[in-house]
Parts: structure tokens; sequence; C-alpha cells
């Protein structure tokens, strides 16, 4: 990778990035030690659900309300948890002002980074307490004393070990403090909304009609040019990029209903809107770069994007390295055919989607379950598959004046076009000389990285020394952002559009 560029939080808000065009970059060494796993409950007391480092006003705890253990809310797709507290997802989600998918998808989840990193605040606790089901259970610990002979546990204000007791959610006030200088930032520069400015959805509406254009001119003239399928495929890729994207990542409009049906663009080009977001919103944007929890992370047995965790040859589940760090000979000839895998990765949405809907598992692994909220998207997402084939396949081999086996040539490399080129992309942002790769996700969404691992023990630092940015505003107009991976992990929830302006 280039050279390092350091952070800047006391500099201007407008610079706060200052990321430059095809640097691999790091967050200055850290000002003061500070753990991130900062939420803690005290029995009985009054604040399970307050911050020790913010002062957020927290909802009173209900006398009686129960305790839940995270196995115990894994199994309950109903529920989900924010920091210690517990909430009713299931009847949340339709109150929820972004929209019922993305509260649908962290059923029997962690949300507590989810919603920090969506919304660029702290939870507000104060507000849902219609929805407070419980808390996280904390086990207790006894203490005898000899003298009188008798059972005691300690006061309310002690805690447990950390490893007797269950763990909070992840919360991070680095993070918080950037997301605040950053919407001063757009405030300031007269941007306002983090969401998609005017020239944004200039663009969105002028691919979509090219793209409607072009394939209504090809089933009506019957005539379909090997470069037009070409175009289409790029044309598909920048769907993907600049338009579904967005609006998967609720970034595109504050209006929930407008980000659901912008984000099913992704099911329009052959993928699923539903297996999307559990990929990138639940698993990668959470766990980026984690060897055991980020999809994007695993090429296993194809591919080696890493040799293990930050810390050399050690691993801290069992001792042993990741599966994804398995070494294989053809893994020296990697270079030569990782461009073939690529092109070969328009095969991921048009096939995978499609069973993956179909036994509704993500990636075949249970510990990437989906939530049994998300089952209502998942129903319409196969029958938006269903049309896609139609559309994409069917139609044109009865329409087409060309022979079957050119027409379905040309569908092929439509579909090779665009998912090479989102590949290709793809495979820029994670993954480069010095990439951090880490381990301390947890199957239910939560987060520990324990300080011996030498890992970054927060949110903003992990995501830094695990993401790149290639090229500049050129590239973004075209890749919708996503050459920004930096920023746009630190702030999903911006538009792209904004991405050049915060980098710089």
């Amino acid at each position: 990778g280039g050279p390092a560029a350091q952070s800047r939080p006391g500099g201007a808000p407008g610079a706060m990035l200052a990321f430059g065009p095809g640097q691999q970059q790091q967050l200055a060494p850290p000002r003061s030690p500070r753990r991130s796993t900062s939420l803690v409950a005290s029995s009985g007391s009054s604040n399970m659900c307050q911050k020790q480092e913010s002062k957020v006003a927290a909802p009173a705890a209900a006398a009686g309300m129960p305790r839940f253990s995270r196995a115990k809310v894994a199994d309950r797709a109903d529920l989900l948890v924010v920091g210690e507290c517990v909430y009713d997802a299931a009847k949340f989600r339709w109150k929820h002002p972004g929209g019922a998918q993305f509260v649908s998808a962290f059923g029997g989840r962690d949300a507590t980074m989810a919603f920090q990193t969506y919304h660029s605040r702290a939870f507000p606790h104060e507000i849902m307490t219609d929805y407070l089901v419980g808390y996280l259970e904390v086990r207790a610990f006894f203490v005898f004393c000899f003298f009188s002979g008798t059972i005691a546990q300690p006061p309310p204000p002690l805690l447990p070990p950390p490893q007797e007791s269950e763990t909070a959610g992840e919360h991070d006030e680095e993070h918080l403090e950037i997301s605040g200088l950053v919407r001063k930032a757009l405030v300031k520069d007269g941007r306002g909304s983090a969401f998609a400015p005017t020239h944004q959805w200039v663009k969105v509406f002028g691919i979509m009609a090219v793209l409607s254009a072009l394939e209504g001119w090809f089933l009506y003239s019957g005539q379909r040019s090997w470069a037009g399928s070409f175009v289409l495929g790029l044309l598909y890729a920048y769907v993907g990029l600049n338009i579904q994207h967005d609006a998967n990542h609720g970034a595109m409009s504050k209006k929930g209903w407008v980000n659901t049906v912008f984000g099913l663009m992704q099911d329009y080009i052959g993928g699923s809107a539903v297996m999307w977001i559990q990929q990138h919103v639940v698993l990668h944007h959470i766990h980026t770069n984690d060897v055991h929890m980020d999809p994007d992370a695993d090429g296993f047995p194809a591919v080696r994007f890493h040799d293990g965790p930050s810390q050399p040859g050690v691993s801290a589940i069992g001792g042993k390295k990741p599966l994804t760090a398995t070494w294989f000979p053809w893994h020296y000839f990697q270079h030569l055919y990782i461009f073939a895998l690529e092109m070969g990765y328009g095969a991921v949405p048009l096939l995978g989607a499609v069973l993956e809907l179909i036994f509704w598992r993500h990636r075949g692994a249970e510990k990437f379950k989906l939530s049994p909220l998300l089952l209502p998207w998942g129903m319409l997402s196969l029958a938006l598959h269903a049309l896609f084939f139609a559309r994409f396949v069917y139609l044109p081999i009865i329409f087409n004046e060309d022979d079957v086996a050119t027409t379905c040539g040309k569908v092929l490399l439509t579909a090779v076009t665009g998912g090479g080129y989102l590949a290709f992309f793809f495979a820029l942002s994670h993954n480069f000389e010095g990439a951090g790769n880490f381990e301390g996700g947890k199957d239910d969404g939560s987060v520990e990285y324990p300080a011996e691992s030498k890992q970054p023990d927060n949110f903003v630092r992990r995501q830094v020394a695990s993401s790149s940015n290639v090229c500049g505003a050129g590239l973004a107009t075209l890749n919708g952002g996503l050459n920004y991976q930096i920023e746009h992990h630190l702030f999903p929830r911006i538009a792209h559009s904004h991405y050049p302006f915060v980098s710089g």
C-alpha cells in the first residue's frame, strides 16, 4: 500500500479525515487509552442501560424485569440487544423511521454498534421504554462469610469480573466525536442533510433511464449486439454501486420507504436486497476483516486474502488460525487467476442468492443465520428473482433474432461484465498489503477484543486499519463513492456524494 496518512481530529471540520487518494490509511497513535466496551449495568440500579462515559438518560429499571443471556436472545428473533438493554424488535420494527427491514435484520442479535454507525449518536434509551423487555444477564458471584457462616452477594454497585458476566455491546466515544465533527462540517459547507443531494438523484434516474431504454430496445428490436451486452453489464454494475448500495444502507433518503424501494434495484439486477443487507449491514460493516465473522474476508479455498489475525501466528479461538487463512499450493498463482475468478462473480447473485433464499441460510453457515423477521422480504425477493430470470434470460431467447446459443452467450457477457467490474473494486477495498485482520466478533453480533490480543480496541481504529481509499472524486462518481471505503465504513448512512468532501 501507499504511505499512511494520519487523521486530524483536532483540525478543521472539513478536513478531519485528511486521507489522500490511493493511500492505505491508519489512524494516528491513540491519544489516551480508552476501552470501547463501556456500557455497564449495576444490579438493581436505575440506569441499567446508561453509559459510563456519556451522560445520556436511560430508562428506569422496572422491578422484576427479566434478564436474558446472549444465548437466549440469539434464540429469540423477536428480541435485539443495545448496550445492556433487550428490546422487542418485532414490535419496534414497524415504528422504526428508517424502515422495518433494518430492525428485522438484527432480530436475535446485538445492534449496539450498528445503531451508532448508522445514526452517529448514542442510542436514545430514554424514549424506548415502551419496547424495553429486559436486560442482559449478569451472572452473580457470591462471597462466603466465615464469621456469620452465610453466603452474601456483593453490594449492587460492584460488578462481577468480565469473564463471569455477559459483556455489553460495544460503544465507541471516538466514533461519536468524529461523527459530530462530520455533521457540523456538512452543515457549514451548505450541504445540510447527509442524504443524497439533487445531483445524485439526477445520476440515479439517469442510470435507470438508460438501463431501461437499452433493455427495452433489445427486446423490441430483437437485436442485441455484443457491445450492447457489454454496456448493459456496466450499467448493472453502476446500479449496484450508485443506487441499491446507498438505498440498502438507508443513505439515499430519510424516508424508509424510499430506501426500501430503491434498495430493490439489487433484485432488479439479479441479486437480493435481503441477502445483501444480511451480508453487508449485519455482518461485513460490523465485523470488517474479522476472519471468523466477515463473509467478505473469506475466499476459502480459492484465494487467500489474509494469513490470520493481527497477532502473528495466534488465534484467540482455540489457539488455531482460522480456516480462511489455510494455505494451499495453488495460492502461489492466485495473482494470475484472480481476475478470472472475479469475472465469475456474476454467478454469485444470480445463483447463490436464489439458493440462499430457498434454503434460508446465508452462505450455508449457522453463524450467519438469518432472522425469521426478514422472511416477508425473503418471499418478495424470491418473487422478484422469478421476474428477473424471465426478463434477463427467457424473454431475450424468445424475442432476439439470434439463435439460443448466441443469445445465451450475450446474456452471459452481461453477467460477466457486471460481476467482474464489481468484484475487481470489492477486492481492493479491504485486501491490501498491511491490511488489518481481526478476530473478536461473535455469532450474536457482539464483539470482544481482549487487550492482550494487541488488536485495535475500538470500532474507528479497526475500520481505518482494514479499509482503503483509491483514486479520488472522479472514480467516486462512477463507483458510488465506494473507492472511499474508510469514509463509507465510518459513516455508512452518509450518501456517497459527500465522501470526497468528508475525506478532504
